[in-house]
């Protein structure tokens, strides 16, 4: 009974701080939460907070330093994480120009040009026509890069 509770309290102070938290700092709490729980805990936090058991393994890893550890001011590993659509893709500039060119207003003499285009479109004519798999967010960082 005292277990369950403890384990309830865990989470609702997990569920409190989760959004001020950086991914290693997640992955800590949620290993310290399983390991200070006993038996069964990492299985139960884990389907509570809809983690993945590997991610709190991880956490428990880095804890007890098993594991390479990101640099100070770093949340991954350096080379870690999603690499852009500009690596797999590097035609995807010369698309989103061909897109946006019949679109673009501005004075040609000055840099300042907008499109009447919107993201979502773009990112839309960008998978329809020129089958790069794109999806909005990574359509805005790419525009805001041109």
């Amino acid at each position: 009974m005292f277990q369950t509770k403890k384990r309830m309290a865990q989470i609702e102070l997990y569920e409190s701080m989760q959004d001020s938290l950086d991914e290693v700092a997640n992955r800590r709490m949620l290993a310290l939460m399983a390991e200070s729980g006993g038996r069964g805990a990492q299985h139960y936090i884990a389907q509570r907070t809809h983690t993945d058991p590997k991610t709190i393994e991880r956490g428990r890893k880095e804890l007890h330093q098993e594991m390479e550890l990101p640099e100070p001011g770093r949340v991954r590993l350096e080379g870690s994480g999603r690499k852009s659509i500009a690596s797999h893709h590097p035609e995807v500039f010369d698309c989103i120009h061909q897109i946006v060119d019949d679109h673009t207003y501005g004075n040609p003499m000055k840099p300042l040009s907008w499109t009447t285009l919107s993201t979502e479109k773009i990112a839309q004519i960008l998978e329809e026509e020129f089958g790069l798999p794109v999806i909005n967010i990574i359509g805005k960082a790419q525009l805001y890069l041109m």
